[in-house]
C-alpha cells in the first residue's frame, strides 16, 4: 500500500510487487475504502504500508488489519529500508540507480529489475550515503544508471556507493 499522491514510495517496491506477485494498492489518508473492499475481497493477509505516518496514516493502516510499516526519513531512506526489507528477493550482482527526483526513468527500470531480481536504487542531488546500501556494496558487481547526465550524473549516482 503506497500513497497515490506521490511516486518514489510506488517506485521503491515496484520490483517487489512483481516479484512476489501481489498489488501495489494506493490509497491517501481521505481515500481508502475502495482499496480496504478490495484487500478483503482478494484474502490478501498480510499489508505493507509503505511510507511514514504523513501519507498513510495509522488510522488508515490499522482498518487492514495485519501490516507491517516500511519507511525512511525521506524517499531515499524510504527505498533502501524496503530493500533491506526484501532483501532475501534481490540478487545484488547487479542494482539499477535512478533519480529519486522525477519517475519516468526509474520506472523505465522496472522490468529488468524484476528479470534480473534486481533493486532500483532511489538518489537525489545530494547522493547521501545510506548504511543500508553500504552493507551490500561488496555483492554489487554491475551498476546500471538510469537517465541521462543532466538529471543524474554518473559521478553522483555512484557516490552513494563510496
Amino acid at each position: 500500500m503506497v500513497t497515490g499522491k506521490g511516486f518514489a514510495d510506488a517506485l521503491s517496491v515496484s520490483t517487489v510487487a512483481a516479484i512476489k506477485e501481489i498489488p501495489i494498492i494506493y490509497v491517501d489518508n481521505n481515500r481508502y475504502i475502495d482499496a480496504l473492499e478490495y484487500v478483503k475481497s482478494i484474502g490478501i493477509e498480510k499489508v505493507y504500508v509503505i511510507g511514514g505516518n504523513t501519507v498513510i496514516s495509522d488510522n488508515v493502516a490499522n482498518k487492514f488489519g495485519n501490516y507491517v510499516r516500511i519507511y525512511g526519513f525521506d524517499r531515499y531512506e524510504t527505498n533502501c529500508k524496503v530493500i533491506k526489507y526484501f532483501e532475501e528477493l534481490f540478487d545484488f550482482s547487479r542494482v539499477y540507480v535512478s533519480t529519486g527526483e522525477n519517475y519516468p526513468d526509474a520506472l523505465s527500470s522496472t522490468a529488468l529489475s524484476v528479470k534480473y531480481n534486481s533493486p532500483i536504487i532511489l538518489t537525489g542531488n545530494a547522493a547521501k550515503t545510506n548504511e543500508v546500501i553500504k552493507g551490500f556494496v561488496n555483492s554489487i558487481r554491475e551498476i546500471i544508471v538510469v537517465g541521462g547526465e543532466k538529471v543524474l550524473s554518473k559521478d553522483l549516482a555512484l557516490k552513494i556507493f563510496k
